[in-house]
């Protein structure tokens, strides 16, 4: 049997815009599913389906396949999953294909995925000989229906206790994070569930699935808080942090007063983040395009060595490791624009703020969470260094 992932992630999102490639822990959402199809020991394919030519590219640089961009009508608020499952096999020619295949489904909305999880799946498929699989968590709660009149589904007056109900009583929900399903099945029924059907049960924090901001601030909690999903940064691996500072340790605006001078705003948690980055025995340092007092002045407030005036980052960065004994490989840099990449480049790990622009997320290895002033020394400190 072949198997060959698919990944549907369409441009339009109504309650998070951008959901498929929003930062999580990271990474853009969908990479996640990506990264964890290409180690599936089982799949020979790791294919995206999406309308989003900025989507394609992620998927791509992310190692999927993005063979054809999806037409409109299968990207639409209506489109049934099952659609473009169809339009994606037969643009991949799989209905006349000699060889037996099935689809992985991947909901690029149900990111955690424990190791092994997808290969466990398949082999649950073949093991129940199945025509069609879904993932599923177990529940021992206590449902009731409100049709016309309000029903219990259980006997209220043998309550059971939650430990002791039987395996053959307990109930099973869909997560919507794997299905399988042959593609005889699909291109046949038109369903992704069809013939004889297996459950895959999974862990119960691999049941959330990402609809609404409260999904994705849960989610991503989870995964910050697992060393699966994120492994934190231990601090003798490191020797120092550059940041740059406009549009890293500020929202980059400019206010300018009347009398022509320019202010900025920075984020006063800065103070005591650096504080503490100081004590764990790390070397910080901003390095900044800008020369002005703004700079200066906000460096010493933090105590921090500053840079300014940069016009080649890359050749300031080598200099300040030549100048203090520092390896780049040991650094990590924090930027937002076009002329942090080189020195991005340099560095052993690179970050990126959430608002930073696309050629510098490409680049960069973790995308923040947090925009430029919003607290990024804080997400960093709490969420990638293990001190």
């Amino acid at each position: 049997m072949n198997y060959i992932a698919i990944i549907p992630a369409r441009k339009g999102s109504k309650e998070i815009p951008g959901k498929n490639i929003k930062s999580l822990a990271g990474k853009p959402l969908i990479v996640w599913s990506i990264e964890q199809a290409l180690r599936s020991k089982r799949i020979s394919r790791v294919i995206v389906s999406t309308d989003c030519n900025q989507i394609a590219e992620i998927s791509k640089k992310s190692g999927a396949e993005v063979p054809f961009l999806r037409p409109k009508k299968y990207a639409q608020d209506y489109s049934s999953t099952e659609s473009v499952l169809i339009h994606a096999i037969k643009k991949l020619g799989l209905e006349t294909s000699k060889n037996e295949t099935s689809i992985v489904l991947l909901q690029p909305t149900s990111p955690i995925r424990y190791k092994n999880s997808i290969d466990k799946a398949i082999n649950r498929f073949e093991i129940e000989k199945a025509d069609s699989l879904v993932s599923v968590n177990s529940t021992r709660k206590f449902y009731w229906k409100n049709d016309s009149s309000v029903k219990p589904m259980y006997d209220i007056c043998k309550r059971p206790m939650r430990q002791k109900i039987k395996k053959n009583e307990i109930f099973f929900a869909e997560n919507g994070s794997i299905y399988i399903t042959k593609v005889k099945i699909l291109t046949k029924s038109k369903n992704r569930l069809g013939g004889r059907i297996a459950l895959h049960e999974m862990l119960d924090n691999e049941a959330f699935e990402i609809d609404s901001v409260k999904d994705f601030m849960i989610v991503k909690n989870l995964m910050l808080e697992s060393k699966e999903f994120v492994k934190k940064i231990k601090i003798n691996e490191i020797d120092g942090i550059i940041f740059d500072f406009d549009g890293v340790l500020t929202d980059n605006n400019v206010y300018v007063s009347s009398e022509g001078n320019e202010m900025v705003r920075c984020n006063r948690s800065d103070g005591y983040s650096f504080e503490i980055l100081r004590k764990l025995g790390l070397q910080i340092f901003i390095l900044s395009s800008e020369k002005n007092d703004v700079v200066k002045k906000r460096g010493e407030k933090l105590k921090v060595k500053t840079i300014s005036g940069s016009k080649d980052k890359k050749r300031d960065l080598l200099r300040l490791c030549e100048n203090y004994g520092l390896s780049s490989k040991r650094l990590i840099y924090i930027g937002n624009d076009i002329n942090d990449i080189d020195a991005m480049q340099v560095c052993g790990l690179s970050f990126a703020v959430n608002d930073a622009v696309e050629k510098v997320k490409k680049v960069a290895d973790i995308i923040l969470s947090s925009n430029g002033g919003e607290m990024v020394a804080r997400e960093i400190l709490n969420n990638y260094l293990e001190y």
